[in-house]
């Protein structure tokens, strides 16, 4: 968390008692990965099917790479919309989840992020649906921050 700016409401550089608590905060920018291997499959296509779904007011956005390092295809739904894509030549690929607080999500609740796999959507290339599935839910949270009121001096 950095101060963006404070309130100089006489614009003499000199705080005053009034602007001294004025403070515009930006909380910076929080990002995830999640790994999702399909176990049974090597080197073939595949289709998941995942929703991902969050509590934040913040900007989130997703995009996927077949590695952690890997090039990421950007436009995942963050808002419990299917997403689907074929991965090819991997049995498994990575999600990552930016949340872009800025200067709006002060975050003094805490955040829920998820990530669900559909696993009667979730097929092989050869349209075989997922039998059994280890974990089809990955949970994520981004704790409050503390709330400390006026600022004195």
């Amino acid at each position: 968390v950095i101060v963006d700016s404070w309130n100089d409401t006489n614009d003499d550089g000199k705080v005053t008692s009034d602007d001294a608590q004025d403070f515009t905060y930006n909380y910076g920018t929080v990002t995830f990965y999640y790994k999702v291997t399909a176990t049974g499959i090597t080197n073939t296509d595949w289709n998941p099917v995942f929703t991902i779904s969050h509590s934040s007011a913040a900007t989130v956005t997703a995009e996927w790479a077949t590695t952690i390092d890997g090039t990421y295809t950007t436009g995942l739904f963050t808002d419990g919309t299917n997403n689907s894509f074929t991965v090819s030549g991997s049995n498994e690929f990575f999600v990552k989840v930016t949340v872009t607080n800025g200067t709006d999500e002060e975050n003094l609740t805490a955040k829920d992020f998820t990530i669900n796999l559909d696993e009667v959507l979730s097929a092989d290339e050869y349209g075989n649906i997922v039998t059994d599935t280890n974990t089809d839910a990955i949970y994520q949270k981004i704790t409050a921050r503390p709330n400390t009121g006026d600022i004195q001096y």
